[in-house]
């Protein structure tokens, strides 16, 4: 198991260092959104997965090359839902009013606690804002690029609480600033 958690930790990091993501850089002249994906274990957050959409009008919304599928996994995993394929990272083009992005999460045990870190950047510079929605508490989480937003969730008993489509991503007017989707 820890040799293909290697593995998969390279992958990610040669896509997110050759997509021009690292700890210490950000993508030249794009907007982004990170979300890390953790297990609370002990009181500590172990590192699950991690999932990157870039925005950006020169890219497109079709699954191709500039794009990563993400990989099978075991353990816990988080992953952009495409038509064509489930991503780890996705270059698109800016969000639309009430676009709805799917996420994917596998793999959840019934009593964890997990834990979202989503941050960004030029968040604020794009025309509609994004909130996650976790459909399962029917609660809303507005992102901003400000400081990094954390998302703590449980599974219980529930089957829809480790459902895979239990979150998503919207775009909201900005006029509005209130969570709900623009019409």
């Amino acid at each position: 198991m820890l040799h293909i958690r290697t593995i998969f930790i390279c992958l990610m990091t040669v896509a997110l260092v050759s997509f021009g993501f690292s700890n210490h850089e950000s993508p030249i002249s794009c907007d982004y959104l990170r979300i890390n994906f953790y297990e609370l274990q002990n009181g500590k957050a172990q590192p699950q997965d991690a999932v990157i959409l870039a925005f950006d009008e020169r890219f497109n919304n079709e699954f191709d090359q500039e794009d990563t599928r993400q990989q099978h996994r075991n353990g816990p995993s988080l992953s952009i839902v495409h038509p064509e394929a489930t991503l780890s990272v996705e270059k698109r083009q800016m969000p639309f009013s009430g676009e709805n992005i799917p996420l994917r999460i596998m793999n959840l045990e019934p009593g964890n606690i997990y834990l979202f870190k989503i941050s960004g950047q030029s968040l604020n510079q794009m025309e509609h804002s994004l909130v996650l929605r976790d459909d399962y508490l029917k609660k809303d989480y507005q992102i901003e690029e400000k400081e990094s937003l954390l998302i703590e969730f449980q599974i219980d008993e529930h089957p829809e609480s480790a459902s895979e489509n239990r979150f998503r991503l919207l775009s909201i007017c900005d006029e509005l600033r209130e969570l709900t989707v623009c019409q």
